[in-house]
């Protein structure tokens, strides 16, 4: 049976998420509540929550001790070797506080290049969007 453009471009996202096809088209429904649901659980580890909220109290907490963080607009040079550096300790020792300092350090550069006037321009899949 050769089937329709319709399925694949319908299906295709599912696929690429790693979700069953759906054959009935009657029952598909593009973007469910499910869908997304599923997507979520499978894609987005509880552990990621745990990232953010340690990243953040880490922010907080270097507001206190070396002031705003807007004070990095200043610095001209790339944060990358900082990066790098926290990376190198954490395979070095396996502490995970090495990986969450590389991530704010990452995060910082996404502020400072933002600020610089540096825009996202996506090269992997086409437009990106902030809701699904």
């Amino acid at each position: 049976m050769i089937r329709p453009n319709e399925f694949f471009v319908d299906n295709l996202w599912r696929w690429k998420c790693g979700l069953q096809e759906v054959e009935n088209r009657d029952r598909f429904k593009r973007g469910s509540v499910k869908d997304i649901e599923q997507i979520r659980d499978s894609h987005f580890p509880k552990e990621w929550n745990e990232l953010l909220e340690l990243a953040d109290n880490r922010i907080f907490q270097g507001a206190f001790r070396y002031g705003p963080i807007s004070g990095y607009l200043k610095i001209e040079e790339s944060l990358s070797d900082e990066i790098q550096k926290r990376i190198s300790f954490y395979e070095d020792t396996g502490n995970l506080e090495h990986i969450i300092d590389a991530f704010n350090f990452i995060r910082i550069e996404y502020y400072k290049a933002t600020n610089q006037g540096r825009r996202l321009k996506p090269i992997d899949d086409g437009p990106h969007y902030n809701k699904i």
